[in-house]
């Protein structure tokens, strides 16, 4: 019967620390938790913060992209104006190309003759080219057997 005696004393005496140590475990937990929810109480006053900066900086920010789009406006407009303009050069050298081949026509060099058209501009300028060369040629024959 001794050693039931002590058995229940040893029992109780750990029951007792078990409980203890259930509420030191409870208490740590608590504080924990109220440490977490102030911290979390802290994250959603500085983002209600930093939203407020937004808003606050927001004007600022529109018209730093309003400059920047004003900026690629212009640039825009200065290069639309350049392709019109070489556009329109090289509608003119094609013109040109082709007013002087009618104007050369009597005049065969050994290429391909065609009309001029996007794809074969550099084609026909070589063309036209060995043509004047030709009708310089000739003309300076003409010049030396006109001074004999």
């Amino acid at each position: 019967m001794g050693l039931k005696v002590n058995e229940i004393i040893q029992k109780f005496t750990s029951k007792n620390e078990k409980q203890r140590t259930l509420v030191e475990l409870r208490e740590s937990n608590n504080s924990k938790l109220g440490l977490l929810e102030n911290d979390k109480k802290s994250l959603i006053n500085e983002i209600k913060s930093l939203r407020l900066q937004l808003v606050s900086h927001e004007p600022e920010i529109i018209s730093e992209v309003d400059k920047q789009i004003g900026k690629l406006r212009v640039k825009l407009q200065r290069v639309t104006s350049k392709n019109e303009f070489l556009s329109n050069l090289f509608v003119e050298v094609q013109t040109g190309i082709s007013h002087f081949n009618e104007r050369l026509e009597v005049l065969q060099i050994d290429s391909e003759e065609g009309p001029v058209d996007d794809n074969n501009v550099i084609e026909a300028i070589k063309r036209l080219s060995q043509k004047a060369k030709a009708v310089y040629q000739v003309i300076e024959r003409n010049r030396h057997f006109n001074e004999l």
